[in-house]
């Protein structure tokens, strides 16, 4: 598992630093590195109290499973609308 979880993991990082440089260019990459690593560490900080609330007004993880399946959904046709750099034309 740990072999695995390393490999997936650091091409993710590796990935994540390539496509915030090529869509946004160089000169945004440490602010926009920043600014996306902050508000991932605190929303990752706040959803367990989060989840813990609506699991205990809801009594199940239902509400939490659509409404994190709405979100990956969303990021998934996110990914796909975000248009990378134009190459300069002849």
């Amino acid at each position: 598992f740990v072999i695995l979880y390393g490999l997936c993991h650091g091409g993710r990082v590796a990935a994540y630093f390539g496509i915030l440089g090529e869509i946004f260019g160089m000169a945004p990459l440490g602010k926009l590195v920043g600014v996306t690593t902050a508000l991932g560490m605190s929303v990752g900080a706040v959803s367990p109290y989060i989840g813990g609330f609506v699991f205990d007004v809801t009594h199940g993880y239902g509400a939490i499973y659509l409404t994190m399946a709405a979100l990956l959904l969303l990021g998934g046709i996110g990914t796909t609308v975000i248009r990378g750099p134009r190459s300069p034309g002849p």
